[in-house]
């Protein structure tokens, strides 16, 4: 699908002249062999942007944020089943140990989502560079 979309984005509007613009400099350069600028209109230029870019970029954000909110539920009902393996009637000492154990698995759970979001800012930083 991406080769594809790729093809269609450039290949055929290059192939059917879409892209040409109409200032002087521009014809000139057409017409001469020797030269190898390319200069396109601007509709073809935002069109292009926004079909290569902007939108796999806002794909990207919503689904990697989707993947980030299951992932933090799925970590959060991992921490309430490991709660719920603790008996309630535990005695004093027990539960003072269970409730440094909670601090613990906190931010245990904080560690793992900030290294989650760190992982996701950089595929998503590689792809915007």
């Amino acid at each position: 699908m991406v080769w594809i979309v790729s093809g269609l984005t450039s290949f055929l509007p290059i192939q059917m002249h879409w892209y040409r613009a109409t200032h002087p400099e521009a014809l000139k350069c057409y017409t001469n062999e020797t030269c190898c600028d390319f200069f396109t209109n601007q509709a073809y230029a935002i069109a292009s942007s926004v079909v290569s870019f902007y939108l796999p970029l806002v794909v990207m954000i919503f689904v990697y944020s989707r993947v980030f909110q299951v992932a933090k539920r799925q970590l959060q009902k991992i921490d309430k089943s490991e709660s719920r393996f603790h008996g309630p009637n535990l005695s004093q000492v027990e539960q003072d140990k269970r409730g440094r154990h909670g601090q613990r698995r906190s931010s245990k759970f904080c560690l793992k989502e900030h290294k989650a979001l760190k992982t996701l800012g950089i595929i998503m930083g590689t792809f915007t560079l």
